[in-house]
C-alpha cells in the first residue's frame, strides 16, 4: 500500500497572495492547524519535490505569499485536529497542502496525508464526512472546479473530467468501493450525469449545498 493519499485540485487562476489569504479562514473552518513552518517545493518534471528538509517558519498564513513569492511552490505544514481526536498523537494526524504553479496557467493545490489517516477514514463516516467538506471548503473559497482524492501515484497531475469517468467507468465494473471521492462542480458535470455514469452505485453520488457533486467511494459502508 502507498504511504501517501492525496486530494488533487484541478487549478485556481487566483494568485498566491489571494490563495493564501482565503486559506487562512477555510483551513480554520476545516480544524486545520497551520503552524508556520513551510518548506520550498521545487519541479521535477512537473511533480512538487522537497529538494531540502530544512523547513522555514512565517508568522501566519498571510505572511506565505511574500515569502514565498519566487518559489515554484510551497508545502504547508498543518495538523488535522479531527484525524488527532481519533487517532491521538501519531503522525498521521500531520498533513501537508501544497502549492504550486500549474503547468498550465494559475496554481495547483495537493491535501497530502498518509495510509494512516486514510485508513482510519475508512473505518469512520465521520472522518470521511470532514474530508469531503475540506474538499468542497477548498474548491469553494478557491474556485475550484475538481478535486479527487485517492491512492498517490506520483504524478500529481491535474484531475480531469476524463479520469472522472474513467473511476466511475471502473466503478461501476466493481463489486465493492474502489477506495476513492471526488467532488466537481455540478456546471462541469450535473448531478444526473454523475449518477447516470454511477449506473448500480448511484446512491453514492449526492448533491452538496455548496453547488458540487460528491462522489463518495472511500469505503466499503454500503453496496449498490
Amino acid at each position: 500500500m502507498s504511504h501517501a493519499f492525496d486530494a488533487r485540485f484541478s487549478p485556481t487562476e487566483l494568485g498566491l497572495a489571494e490563495i493564501c489569504h482565503r486559506l487562512d479562514p477555510c483551513l480554520h473552518e476545516a480544524n486545520l492547524d497551520f503552524d508556520g513552518e513551510i518548506t520550498r517545493l521545487c519541479s521535477r518534471e512537473g511533480v512538487p519535490t522537497v529538494m531540502s528538509l530544512a523547513t522555514q517558519s512565517v508568522a501566519s498564513l498571510r505572511d506565505v505569499a511574500q515569502h514565498a513569492h519566487s518559489w515554484w511552490g510551497v508545502s504547508l505544514y498543518c495538523i488535522s485536529q479531527s484525524l488527532a481526536k481519533n487517532l491521538g498523537r501519531t503522525d498521521s494526524i500531520e498533513v501537508y497542502l501544497r502549492v504550486f504553479k500549474a503547468a498550465t496557467s494559475g496554481f495547483m493545490l495537493i491535501y497530502n496525508e498518509n495510509a494512516g489517516a486514510f485508513r482510519a477514514r475508512r473505518k469512520s463516516d465521520a472522518l470521511t464526512n470532514d474530508l469531503i467538506a475540506l474538499l468542497l471548503l477548498i474548491s469553494a473559497t478557491l474556485k475550484i472546479n475538481f478535486a479527487i482524492y485517492r491512492e498517490d501515484d506520483g504524478e500529481a497531475k491535474s484531475p480531469e473530467l476524463t479520469e472522472l469517468e474513467h473511476l466511475l467507468a471502473e466503478q461501476v465494473k466493481a463489486s465493492h468501493p474502489l477506495t476513492w471521492l471526488a467532488v466537481v462542480n455540478s456546471d462541469v458535470m450535473s448531478f444526473a450525469r454523475a449518477r447516470e455514469l454511477a449506473g448500480p452505485w448511484r446512491e453514492h453520488v449526492s448533491l452538496s449545498t455548496r453547488g458540487y457533486v460528491v462522489l463518495r467511494f472511500l469505503a466499503n459502508d454500503f453496496r449498490p
